[in-house]
């Protein structure tokens, strides 16, 4: 679309809404050799702590139910990476 911009969302969009917004692959690539593409990635991340969960207006309509469990965004992001190795072990309340 000429004059237009894309807006790449990135997978936690999918938890927040319960799947009414989902990413895509996305690459960087020019199919046409007769116009400039440019591409500026721009990168907005949420404090390690903040709860990722279903936004109430996004959830099911029949059952009410988040698909989701609500997680730490920081533990997510470590998930998606492989890397919950890396994640402190949980203190126990005794």
């Amino acid at each position: 679309v000429k004059g237009a911009f894309v807006v790449n969302l990135g997978d936690m969009a999918a938890q927040w809404t319960n799947d009414l917004y989902k990413s895509t692959q996305h690459r960087v690539y020019n199919a046409s050799s007769t116009h400039a593409r440019h591409s500026i990635p721009f990168f907005i991340n949420c404090n390690f702590d903040t709860q990722v969960s279903c936004i109430p207006s996004c959830r099911n309509d029949q059952d009410n139910k988040a698909k989701y469990d609500t997680v730490s965004a920081g533990e997510y992001i470590l998930k998606r990476l492989g890397l919950m190795h890396m994640m402190p072990a949980k203190k126990s309340s005794a």
